[in-house]
């Protein structure tokens, strides 16, 4: 059916009624639509989930690679400190060692002078020349060890 005319001025039809805006008219949704709709915000939350997911995948990698750079750190600190205890400790052995030689040589040194201070006195003495000679030895022992 058609609608009917609208009534004539002088015999002219006027123009049949404009629709109305469709902002003055609710869109209705359709089942379509609104699954469109539903559809597109799951796809939206799916990919702002996984970007966050992502971001902290990242953080978690970051933080166990600093942890690792931490720990890796604090290995060789601690290498550093038991190599360095082990030194002090060869250091002092080797102070030790060295008052005892220079003790030594000190004694040796005098016992040495004493002896060609006898020669010197006595004259050439087989047992003193000896003595001198030992003496000379143990000297140069002791020196050498001293030295290294």
């Amino acid at each position: 059916q058609r609608e009917p005319m609208p009534s004539t001025v002088a015999g002219i039809a006027a123009p049949p009624a404009a629709t109305p805006p469709a902002a003055a008219h609710p869109r209705r949704q359709t089942r379509a639509g609104q699954l469109a709709v539903t559809a597109q915000a799951a796809v939206e939350a799916a990919a702002a989930r996984r970007q966050e997911e992502q971001a902290a995948a990242a953080a978690a990698e970051w933080e166990e690679r600093t942890l690792r750079q931490r720990q890796d750190q604090e290995f060789q600190q601690c290498l550093l400190m038991d190599q360095l205890k082990e030194l002090v400790a060869q250091q002092q052995a080797m102070s030790q060692e060295l008052a005892v030689v220079r003790g030594s040589l000190e004694a040796s040194e005098s016992a040495l002078r004493s002896t060609r201070q006898r020669l010197d006195r006595f004259g050439d003495n087989p047992r003193l020349l000896s003595e001198a000679d030992d003496r000379t030895a143990e000297v140069a022992d002791l020196s050498a060890k001293r030295a290294d």
